[in-house]
């Protein structure tokens, strides 16, 4: 019977036949394989490349009974045909009177180019949260109230539409004499505005 360091040996010589019977490719890789050369393309990105940028670009704005106007960001849109455009606001605290809004028609400017199309809303509503206070920060608590914060808002400012759905709104912080934007959704119909932005 063979000691366990005679197999090993056996084994070892094995393996050093079997490395010297392999025949190794020692072709470089790139004689193998041929590389086709591609052009250099610009890394950067420029808007004005690329033509749906050039025009059609909607700009959204928010017209009180006296004509004034704010400018209001698009945040987005809920995916059906036609779409609900969203409106957001978080961190613009510009105030404007509540005189503006209360119990007075509102639109919303769409402006496209030269292209104006304009959306009414007429019926008025409060709606109030449930304030989350904390007695152990009660002396902040009330100099937040004296701040104009989107997160500590519970008072707000609905203006709708008497005759379209729920998601037909505009909601503005209530701070007594004075508002904030804060929140707004249209819901497209197929007309002259829905076309001109390609939706």
């Amino acid at each position: 019977m063979a000691s366990i360091e005679d197999l090993v040996k056996e084994r070892i010589k094995e393996r050093e036949i079997y490395q010297e019977s392999i025949d190794y490719d020692t072709r470089c890789l790139n004689d193998v394989i041929q590389f086709e050369e591609k052009p250099q393309i610009s890394q950067t990105y420029n808007p004005d490349d690329i033509e749906c940028f050039k025009e059609n670009v909607p700009e959204y704005f928010l017209e009180f009974y006296n004509k004034e106007t704010i400018k209001i960001e698009y945040d987005g849109m809920f995916e059906i045909d036609p779409p609900i455009l969203r409106f957001r606001n978080d961190y613009d605290n510009t105030t404007i009177p509540y005189e503006w809004v209360k119990d007075k028609v509102i639109k919303l400017i769409i402006k496209i180019g030269e292209k104006r199309f304009d959306y009414e809303y007429n019926k008025h509503d409060f709606l109030y949260l449930k304030e989350k206070t904390d007695d152990r920060f009660s002396e902040m608590n009330i100099h937040f109230k004296e701040c104009i914060n989107s997160k500590t808002e519970s008072t707000f400012y609905k203006i709708s539409h008497e005759k379209k759905g729920e998601s037909y709104k505009m909601i503005f912080a209530y701070y007594g004499d004075k508002v904030v934007f804060r929140y707004g959704s249209l819901p497209m119909v197929k007309d002259d505005a829905y076309y001109e932005m390609k939706l």
